[in-house]
């Protein structure tokens, strides 16, 4: 009896063990384990299944997105070039794009951008491929560059909304700002997106154009309340259209979805600041430095309420720690004189007013 025990659970650890070396069950697998967020299983199976099928370029792009996914860039990068050479005419576009956003994933610029332009010189047609060429190009700091990519494909902007964002901002960071905006609320009126009003929207601030930025912010909130960064962008715009209780609102509407967004944080306790209310602007800016220490405005911001609530020490503390992220900095240079003199320190006020003088140009003959 004991043998026959013994037996069946030597098969079936064998059965077991022959399971895993099948490569359809390890791909099974890794794909169940990915799906799952098991990110470690995956990449067991994945590898696995690579050392069973080493010229399997599906395996190594299988096993490349897994150790993308879990940041392990490196190591993607070198199963996605493995794949390359392996991969057929027609799949080798997908291997160049997936290499490319590991480079892009990890930081490394130049070669993803080298990666998508491979990709799309062998798939001309590809918008993903020349949609992150030319936003590669823009974190390059190179938007006429991504315009040569965008511009002979510019119909693209009125059906793909990645492709509109890129190339409205491509647009602005060239310096056509009105073509830009108008690129991307065009696509917002014609699909009702909620997205497509909202990028339409961030933009048109950008080029301070708030009201009509307001009435897209507005789309944007009625489509979908929820939607990430609506909330602040729209408080943003209601601010700079002299409504400062509806800019409240939103920016508390944007605190209820998301207590940690800083822009929601800042602003709002920015407009308390101006209505007097510095004792409900502290405890925002004081969360916002529990989350980012060094944040330079959310220090000048908490400078600024404790000024104006009678705590000039720790207001004179706040603009130094601001000043130490940049001291050429005029604004809370300006605020420490003012401080200095309420505390009689003509000398400590008068250095400070020295500091807040923009820097002057030399006269030439």
């Amino acid at each position: 009896m004991r043998i026959n025990l013994l037996l069946t659970l030597a098969l079936s650890a064998s059965s077991l063990a022959a399971q895993k070396q099948n490569p359809d069950q390890l791909l099974q697998d890794g794909l169940a384990a990915q799906q799952a967020n098991d990110l470690p299983a995956a990449i067991r199976d994945f590898r696995a299944l690579v050392q069973l099928r080493p010229r399997s370029y599906e395996a190594r792009v299988d096993l490349g997105a897994a150790l993308a996914l879990h940041q392990e860039y490196d190591a993607a990068i070198q199963q996605f070039e493995a794949a390359d050479p392996l991969a057929p005419k027609r799949e080798r576009t997908n291997v160049l794009f997936d290499l490319g956003l590991a480079f892009l994933q990890k930081g490394d610029l130049p070669a993803a951008r080298q990666n998508f332009q491979s990709a799309l010189d062998a798939q001309p047609r590809n918008t993903e491929a020349a949609t992150n060429l030319a936003d590669t190009d823009l974190r390059l700091n190179d938007p006429a560059a991504a315009l040569l990519v965008l511009e002979p494909r510019a119909t693209l902007a009125e059906q793909d909304l990645p492709f509109a964002h890129i190339y409205g901002l491509a647009l602005l960071r060239s310096g056509q700002f009105h073509r830009g905006a108008i690129i991307l609320e065009r696509y917002a009126q014609s699909t009702d997106s909620a997205d497509a009003y909202l990028l339409a929207g961030s933009c048109l601030l950008q080029v301070n154009e708030p009201e009509q930025a307001r009435r897209d912010l507005e789309s944007a909130h009625r489509l979908n309340p929820e939607l990430a960064g609506a909330d602040t962008l729209l408080g943003i715009a209601r601010e700079r259209t002299k409504d400062p209780f509806a800019a409240e609102r939103a920016f508390r509407d944007a605190l209820q979805l998301n207590p940690d967004d800083l822009d929601a944080n800042l602003s709002l306790a920015a407009l308390l600041a101006q209505q007097k209310k510095a004792a409900d602007a502290q405890p925002l800016l004081d969360h916002v430095r529990r989350l980012h220490p060094q944040a330079a405005i959310a220090l000048y911001q908490s400078g600024v309420a404790h000024a104006s609530s009678g705590q000039p020490e720790l207001a004179i503390a706040d603009f130094k720690q601001a000043l130490a992220t940049d001291p050429r900095w005029l604004e809370p240079h300006q605020q420490l004189a003012s401080l200095y003199d309420q505390l009689h320190q003509p000398v400590a006020a008068a250095a400070e007013r020295a500091a807040a003088r923009p820097p002057t140009r030399p006269v030439t003959e």
